[in-house]
């Protein structure tokens, strides 16, 4: 039972993995699915995937941190900011160089991976946590303390399904109870990963509208500007 979940675990990624496209990550955590046609020191041109036969968009090489191709090669950025350019950001008015100051409440920015940015820069649980109890909106709070309950009874779930699943082969190799005990061991195991798997995927929703709801509430009490 449980190496058909891996299977199908498997069989789920591959599948993803092979429908995937040029992902061009830019430095706010923000990525655009495309397909990239030429990257020079000034910009690099692309094309959005969902329409290849449209028309080609380019993006400040400045502003991209590195590109995945459809292949899984990765390639790092390294580009200098131009002495003309102006970069968007989301920051305080009058506090842009420390984004973890006790009077700073920018934008923050969360990708698909999980991960969190805010003023170009990379932040931490810690930090964003932070900013919600400055910001103090009930809804937001609710729903980030509700994500981390979720993404912690994952970790649980987890454990305990690693748990059984290895007292389960243990028992069966001392005992040679001629695969009762792997019966029995086996669906609870399955059940407590299958647990594990939907917990995770319910907690990254429920943060992200956690950080939709901060963005939003952080708008409406002007405690950010955004430039152009």
């Amino acid at each position: 039972m449980i190496v058909r979940i891996f299977a199908l675990i498997g069989v789920l990624l591959v599948s993803k993995v092979a429908l995937s496209q040029d992902i061009i990550w830019k430095k706010t955590g923000e990525k655009i699915e495309a397909k990239v046609i030429k990257i020079s020191d000034e910009e690099i041109k692309y094309q959005k995937h969902n329409n290849l036969s449209g028309p080609i968009y380019s993006i400040e090489t400045y502003n991209v941190i590195q590109i995945t191709f459809e292949n899984g090669d990765v390639e790092k950025i390294n580009a200098n900011r131009p002495s003309s350019a102006h970069v968007p950001s989301y920051s305080r008015a009058k506090n842009v160089d420390n984004i973890n100051s006790p009077n700073s409440n920018p934008r923050v920015i969360e990708n698909d991976e999980g991960r969190f940015y805010a003023d170009n820069r990379k932040i931490g649980r810690r930090t964003v946590e932070n900013w919600l109890k400055k910001l103090n909106n009930p809804e937001s709070r609710a729903l980030y303390d509700k994500s981390v309950r979720m993404r912690k009874s994952a970790y649980y779930f987890l454990g305990a399904a690693a748990g059984v699943g290895i007292i389960t082969y243990q028992a069966e190799f001392i005992l040679l109870t001629g695969g009762y005990i792997l019966a029995v061991g086996g669906p609870i195991a399955a059940v407590l990963l299958v647990t594990n798997i939907v917990l995770i995927r319910r907690y990254k929703i429920v943060q992200s509208n956690a950080i939709e709801k901060y963005n939003e509430a952080l708008k409406l009490t002007n405690k950010y500007e955004e430039k152009e």
